[in-house]
């Protein structure tokens, strides 16, 4: 019984890992999407709520907010040091519809607003 019990409970763990990075693989690739709330990809899952949190925190350390916020943060800082794109398309090209959260986001990530953050990064080419 022991030894069965010990294999189930690999058997699951396994099973939990591979859910755990379908949901965080589904994320990384969609997280420009403008909903991507944790409904959504549940939804999209066939999952709960439940689980896609814990699948971020247990692949992340961090919450499903944070983690989203952070991707798309990363994001936007790429798409910024393309002096072609305006701040309005870097906002809807990373998942916002709100400019101004947007920048109120950026600046709480990165300490500064996202044109100061483009200056900056074009200055440093130069």
């Amino acid at each position: 019984i022991h030894d069965y019990c010990q294999s189930y409970e690999a058997a699951r763990i396994k099973a939990c890992e591979k859910a755990d990075l379908k949901i965080y693989e589904y994320i990384n690739e969609h997280f420009t999407e403008y909903d991507m709330s944790q409904e959504k990809v549940a939804d999209e899952l066939n999952t709960t709520t439940s689980a896609v949190r814990q699948a971020i925190l247990n692949r992340t350390g961090k919450m499903y907010k944070d983690y989203l916020i952070g991707l798309r943060i990363e994001y936007a800082k790429v798409l910024l040091k393309q002096e072609e794109l305006h701040i309005v398309e870097v906002c809807e090209k990373v998942g916002y519809g709100n400019i101004s959260y947007f920048i109120r986001l950026f600046r709480e990530m990165t300490g500064v607003t996202p044109a100061k953050y483009r200056r900056e990064a074009l200055e440093e080419k130069e």
